[in-house]
């Protein structure tokens, strides 16, 4: 090999070295500028869609996790929001120009991402108005009434009625009919309306269902609601079946009487028997029963034996006119076979139950200062104001 050629070889060699090391140090440069940067953001959770009212305020949001300092720029239609540079972005007063796709681009020293569209939709025109409301309606039982109310409206309508906040399947125009009323269906009922502007809520109208006038209680049975109760109670009987219907929150505490009583007067010793066929209502803050009570004022002295909601015997008194009351329990008894007794002998009164109309266990005692005089008789309250719970007893057998 000539001496020109030993140098071409030993320059080629010299300059593989050079490009090899500085490939190395490129690399090495880039790696640790990726490491000293970190990577692009990632966004956790993206602006959504929104639908507003003309006028209106709305926001939209993006979440996003980096290693570095976050910069934020939101866009609409494609252009820069001035001064909108945070992860929030609020549009005020919004009028149809505003209507249109919004996102945000978000950088930091790793790089930068775009969200995802976000679609601004602005509705004109108002809510519907209500210019006639529903009113309440008293309905004999097993007869039909209506709610009606009357709505104004830029738009189409769209209407929902609801009986004691719940969804009335298929009433979903202006007029809702209640057919075949029965005790049961007494209650609120009220009507939400809407179009695409927003939604408004008419007032609550109560139902009220009372017996037929040929459904009367013999005598000497009278009945009526004891406290303010929003519904209206009602009693019968026929045959030897007495139905009685009753609202009330509850039958407790010093003054806290709802329910509705049907009763005579006790003049003296004396005792009740009766037995709780039926009971509608499951709340546990509603009974069926019977009463011995000193008078039929809200407050009054009263002991009684009946059947909670959820099928237990409770005996409740109040021994002194606006005192406290006192609950005992006894055992659950199933509907077929729930007998309960009130037995007066002078000052005490004592709360039985049975399984067979038989035999008795006594679940309370108490002794109280009644006069000689006190109503006795059935009483039902459904635990709730909203709520008509219809029961029905039989066998009953007063002495005297």
């Amino acid at each position: 090999m000539n001496m020109s050629n030993m140098i071409n070889v030993f320059s080629a060699t010299k300059r593989s070295r050079w490009v090899g090391a500085a490939m190395f140090c490129s690399l090495f440069f880039t790696l640790n500028a990726f490491a000293i940067a970190g990577p692009p953001p990632v966004i956790s959770l993206q602006p959504t869609n929104r639908t507003v009212s003309l006028g209106s305020n709305t926001t939209f949001t993006v979440a996003v996790t980096s290693s570095s300092a976050l910069t934020y720029q939101w866009y609409f239609n494609g252009a820069k929001i001035a001064g909108a540079t945070t992860n929030v972005y609020t549009r005020t007063n919004v009028q149809l120009t505003n209507a249109g796709p919004y996102y945000v681009a978000i950088t930091n020293s790793g790089g930068s991402v775009n969200s995802t569209n976000a679609v601004l939709s602005v509705i004109s025109g108002s809510p519907p108005v209500i210019s006639l409301q529903p009113t309440n309606r008293t309905a004999s039982l097993g007869s039909n009434t209506t709610f009606t109310v009357t709505a104004t409206s830029s738009s189409t309508l769209a209407y929902q009625w609801y009986f004691n906040g719940v969804k009335i399947a298929g009433a979903t125009t202006n007029v809702y009919t209640c057919a075949n009323a029965q005790f049961t269906n007494a209650g609120p009922y009220y009507v939400a309306i809407t179009n695409v502007a927003g939604s408004i809520t008419s007032a609550s109208a109560v139902l009220n269902v009372l017996p037929t006038t040929n459904r009367v209680l013999p005598a000497p049975w009278v009945s009526a609601d004891i406290g303010t109760t929003r519904l209206t109670g009602s009693a019968y009987a026929v045959s030897n079946l007495y139905t009685v219907n009753g609202s009330g929150a509850s039958l407790s505490g010093a003054l806290a009487d709802q329910f509705h009583y049907v009763y005579q007067t006790m003049p003296g010793n004396g005792s009740l028997k009766a037995k709780i066929v039926s009971q509608s209502g499951t709340n546990v803050n509603g009974y069926a029963g019977i009463m011995i009570r000193e008078t039929t004022a809200t407050g009054s002295a009263f002991i009684f034996a009946g059947r909670q909601g959820n099928g237990t015997v409770v005996a409740r008194s109040r021994t002194a006119t606006g005192g406290s009351t006192v609950s005992s329990n006894g055992p659950s008894l199933a509907l077929a076979n729930f007998w309960v007794e009130l037995l007066r002998t002078n000052n005490n009164i004592s709360a039985l139950s049975s399984s067979n109309g038989t035999t008795w266990v006594t679940v309370q005692t108490n002794k109280f200062t009644m006069a000689t005089n006190v109503t006795f008789g059935l009483f039902v309250t459904s635990g709730n104001t909203n709520v008509l719970d219809s029961d029905v007893f039989t066998n009953i057998t007063a002495v005297p």
